[in-house]
Formats: structure tokens, C-alpha cells, sequence
């Protein structure tokens, strides 16, 4: 079975070891002897550590996956197997122990960051929203600038997002609502002029999306289509390199 991961998760492998090497060379200074690198009862701590560093730069945007799943994640369901392959001394007990009370905590780190992350950049786009809307009001936006902060407005929601939006808002409360993420996009599709798009799938797509972000009042109402926010994501690019 071929390994399927992204050029993120490459990413974070390369910045990952670098910082877990680093680390292997302070720890003796604190009096400490892991050998983090090769070390066979060392692995699960290795890939924790390594957890902890993915899951860092998954929410500052570097969202690294392998085998489908966010790369941190698989690096603590790993942690788990390879510990349980590799102990069997007194410190058993002990060492499960930390083991899951520090997945938790990389859990519960990840997230508090995406959290942050995720408000911060939706403030972000609203603010663009807010100055791309002030532009075409007073007419003075050009076709290429309005696809290049078009670029800057995109949300593309995960499945997490839109299919099990009550659990995601309990574990994201105060960042993103569902209303406001629909009344966003209601505001962001209603900018756009369809007819410059002569293309006539992507056309079609936006007329498809604009159509389905229009006709509910509330996020509970709203049916959203498969794939259409990528679609969108497409047409911009699309937009952007006919225009460039």
C-alpha cells in the first residue's frame, strides 16, 4: 500500500527532525540521556514530539496529512502503536501514563493555536470583504484587481465544518459561525460578476453557488453543494490567470 501524504507533510518531517535533533543535543545539559533519533523506547516520545511540532504549524497554515488524516494526528496514533510494541519493562504503567496525558495536551493545544488562528484570519477576510465592497460602490476596481482579492477572500469550509457543524462549533465556539460564515459568502458571491466569467463551467459553477448561498435565511436552511466552494476556489484561479 503506497504511503499518500502531501508536500506539507514533507514539510514538517524536514523542519520536525531538525528541531528534534536540536532538542537531542540540549537534553544532556539538563541531565537528560534520550536518544531521540534511534532510541527504540525513546520512539513513542520521538513522535510525540513530533506531534507537537505538526500540529504547531497545521494551524499556522502548514497542513501537512498522511494517510488522510492530519499529520499530527497520525503521529500520536502512531506514538500509541509503537509504544505498545516496544514496553514491556517496570516503567509500563508510568510511561502509558504520560503518553496519553500528553496527547491530550497536544489536542488541546492544537485546539487553542487553530482557534486563535482561525479567528484571527476571518477577521481578516472580513475586513478585505468590507474594502472590496467600498471599492465597487464607488467604481474603482478594475476586472484584475477584483480576482486577486478575490484570491485573499476565500474560505474553503471543511467536511467537519459543514456536515457536523454543531460539533465543530463546540469545539471552535467564538470563532466562525455557521450565519456568519453563510452570510459571508451570501455578501462575497453577490460581488461578483458572473457575466465576466466566459467560461462556461465556471460560469455555470458560480451561478450554481450563488443560487444555493442566496436562498436561505439561516445556515439550518442552507444545502450546500459538493465540491462548491473548491469550485469557487478554481474559478478565481482561473479568473486570475486569463487576466494576469
Amino acid at each position: 500500500m503506497p504511503i499518500i501524504f502531501n508536500i506539507y507533510a514533507l514539510f514538517q518531517a524536514i523542519i520536525g527532525v531538525a528541531l528534534l535533533g536540536l532538542i537531542q543535543l540540549v537534553l544532556p545539559l539538563f541531565g537528560y540521556n534520550y536518544d531521540l533519533i534511534g532510541g527504540t523506547k525513546e520512539a513513542f516520545i520521538s513522535l510525540q514530539i513530533l506531534a507537537l511540532i505538526a500540529a504547531y504549524l497545521d494551524a499556522k497554515g502548514m497542513k501537512g496529512s498522511l494517510f488522510f488524516l492530519p499529520t499530527w494526528l497520525t503521529l500520536i496514533i502512531g506514538s500509541i502503536f509503537v509504544f505498545y510494541i516496544t514496553y514491556d519493562s517496570d516503567t509500563f504503567q508510568k510511561n502509558q501514563f504520560i503518553l496519553y496525558m500528553s496527547s491530550i495536551a497536544i489536542v488541546a493545544i492544537y485546539v487553542k493555536l487553530n482557534q486563535r488562528e482561525l479567528r484571527k484570519k476571518w477577521k481578516k477576510r472580513k475586513h478585505t470583504l468590507e474594502m472590496l465592497q467600498l471599492k465597487i460602490k464607488s467604481n474603482s476596481i478594475t476586472q484584475v484587481e477584483y480576482w486577486k482579492i478575490a484570491s485573499h477572500l476565500l474560505y474553503n469550509p471543511s467536511f467537519f465544518f459543514l456536515y457536523l457543524n454543531p460539533l465543530w462549533t463546540k469545539i471552535y465556539p467564538n470563532t466562525i459561525t455557521a450565519d456568519e460564515f453563510l452570510q459571508y459568502y451570501k455578501e462575497f458571491i453577490n460581488t461578483i460578476d458572473i457575466d465576466t466569467i466566459k467560461n462556461k463551467r465556471y460560469n455555470k459553477w458560480t451561478r450554481s453557488l450563488k443560487e444555493s448561498l442566496n436562498k436561505p435565511g439561516t445556515y439550518s436552511e442552507y444545502k450546500h453543494l459538493t465540491f462548491s466552494f473548491s469550485r469557487l476556489a478554481n474559478t478565481i484561479d482561473h479568473m486570475n490567470s486569463n487576466l494576469s
